[in-house]
């Protein structure tokens, strides 16, 4: 896709890692991104792209909790 977002898309990707079955390569696709995208610093969009379906990944309901509040909380900036 000519002039689409790389990390966008790899967040799609690692969303797409996850619903084949590969939850752990997903997790460390998602824990990667979140860290290149500066974490609960970085901008609202990618973090909110990206929290919501690293919410699906984890195997802990806590974890997918935590993940949830955040992909609110970069929607309501």
């Amino acid at each position: 896709m000519a002039g689409a977002d790389p990390t966008l898309l790899r967040i799609g990707e690692a969303a797409q890692l996850d619903h084949s079955g590969q939850r752990e390569a997903a997790r460390l696709m998602f824990a990667e991104i979140w860290d290149e995208i500066g974490g609960e610093d970085g901008g609202p969009l990618y973090r909110c792209t990206l929290a919501h379906p690293m919410a699906d990944a984890p195997e802990d309901i806590g974890q997918e909790l935590i993940w949830d509040q955040r992909a609110l909380a970069a929607a309501d900036t």
